[in-house]
């Protein structure tokens, strides 16, 4: 079974959320660690979103290469397996509410914001916060820091 995910970065220009859609090993421990390893800037979580929806993310934008090859470059729907642009494009939003309704069938959210990846998932007891909302306990799911979650957890150094 796939582990979904939606890679995102907010637009230094416009202020508006691009994303796109992750279907391989979007857990924490592969996609987390490949984002802040190899595509922890601005420009490069820029371009890897501007290719559209990801089978499964890679060390490296890389090359088109056959869609079935295991590489390390990262595998594309529309530049790889040669599917239409308008069904696997990124998509964009004018604010994170929109975006988070559009995206609500993903529980693993990561967001290039301010220099850093941030991580946000309803699996991952980090993300929860329980507030209190009119006397009811209510649970919202928040962003945390992902490379320090990642330093924490041991998954980098």
């Amino acid at each position: 079974m796939a582990t979904n995910a939606t890679i995102m970065y907010r637009d230094k220009d416009d202020d508006k959320i691009y994303w796109t859609y992750l279907h391989w090993d979007g857990y924490i421990e592969h996609t987390g660690k490949l984002l802040c390893q190899y595509y922890n800037s601005y420009d490069k979580a820029k371009e890897l979103i501007s290719y559209g929806f990801i089978s499964s993310l890679g060390k490296r934008i890389g090359e088109k290469h056959n869609f079935r090859d295991l590489t390390d470059d990262c595998t594309f729907y529309h530049r790889d397996r040669g599917d239409e642009w308008s069904t696997c494009k990124y998509g964009v939003a004018d604010d994170m509410r929109h975006m988070l309704y559009d995206c609500i069938s993903n529980s693993i959210i990561y967001l290039y914001d301010d220099d850093r990846w941030l991580y946000r998932s309803i699996y991952d007891a980090v993300c929860k916060q329980t507030a209190r909302i009119d006397g009811d306990r209510v649970e919202q799911i928040i962003f945390v820091p992902l490379e320090s979650l990642l330093r924490e957890r041991r998954i980098i150094e």
